[in-house]
């Protein structure tokens, strides 16, 4: 049986938070949208975009076997990301991931 577990981020989750952007964009966008323009959408992102966000514990990380397989970030009135890294695409961490962007509006 597969055991995913969430966690709060910390400043040293920021580059692999960005590198599951990018095997996320790469591996799995493509499939609903034109190749052209996925190639844009990490034009100028760097891991530092996400530092902030990791340093103050904005962001929920999911681990399987204490690797990190996916992030969500929510705040009160939307969920800003939720990516998986494609590896792990279909075991219900994007709903777990989900679950937790959410808590946000239960405060």
């Amino acid at each position: 049986m597969t055991h995913i577990t969430y966690r709060r981020s910390k400043a040293a989750d920021t580059q692999t938070v960005f590198d599951i952007v990018a095997r996320s964009v790469r591996h799995l966008a493509p499939v609903p949208y034109n190749q052209d323009v996925v190639d844009t959408w990490m034009v100028g992102r760097v891991a530092d975009d996400y530092r902030e966000d990791c340093g103050e514990q904005k962001i929920w990380i999911a681990e399987l076997d204490q690797k990190q397989i996916g992030f969500s970030h929510g705040v009160p009135g939307e969920v800003l990301r939720l990516f998986v890294d494609a590896d792990f695409a279909g075991l219900g961490v994007g709903a777990g991931l989900m679950e937790r962007a959410l808590l946000v509006f239960r405060v």
